[in-house]
């Protein structure tokens, strides 16, 4: 089980107690409550942390593990390459969880892609600068807004409503959309797209 932070015995050195350096890699196994926020990249290729509130300047969970976190703000990406961690709400500047593993999400806002070349990953909401699910394999969503293409060349993706600005589920194959999918273009060259809602778009 994560021990919380303040379990955590710092060394001393000098007469000084040493704080925990967050952008240290491979962080184990803590439980942090208080609000945290980093100046560079936030524990990257850290397994088995918990934390309430993270505000990161770069990247945050890059290469993370079984993480867990109630909200996630980075200046840069987060989540890029995690496996199995779980999150609240995310706002990242740029990529939210690209080629991210087994994940879930509440929600995610990120202003350039999301969830591209994901696998197995279940999220509620989100909301996206450029392209959403390019790629990705066996994932759930609630609402995508997408200001560019949504699910393009995604395989077995499930997905309640999409509206993308650009292409949606082209190249796809095996995906469901149960309610609604709006798109300039929706899915060319597809193989078993089904849509039990509306459609809007070519």
């Amino acid at each position: 089980m994560p021990r919380h932070i303040e379990n955590f015995k710092p060394g001393i050195e000098n007469g000084k107690e040493e704080k925990i350096d967050y952008s240290r890699e491979r962080l184990v196994n803590l439980e942090i409550k208080e609000p945290v926020v980093v100046e560079g990249n936030a524990f990257p290729e850290a397994r088995k942390i918990e934390i309430g509130q993270l505000e990161a300047r770069d990247n945050a969970f890059f290469k993370a593990e079984n993480c867990r976190a109630e909200r996630v703000e980075a200046g840069v990406d987060a989540f890029l390459k995690a496996k199995k961690c779980q999150a609240g709400e995310v706002n990242v500047a740029r990529n939210g969880f690209e080629d991210a593993k087994d994940c879930y999400v509440e929600k995610l806002i990120a202003g350039k892609d999301a969830f591209v070349d994901a696998k197995d990953c279940c999220v509620e909401s989100v909301e996206v600068g450029r392209d959403a699910f390019v790629g990705a394999k066996d994932c759930q969503v609630g609402d995508v807004k997408a200001r560019g293409d949504a699910f393009q060349g995604a395989e077995r993706c499930r997905a309640e409503r999409v509206e993308a600005r650009a292409g949606a589920f082209g190249w796809s194959e095996g995906c469901l959309i149960t309610e609604k999918v709006k798109a300039e273009e929706i899915g060319p060259g597809s193989l078993g797209l089904v849509v039990l809602g509306k459609t809007e778009g070519e």
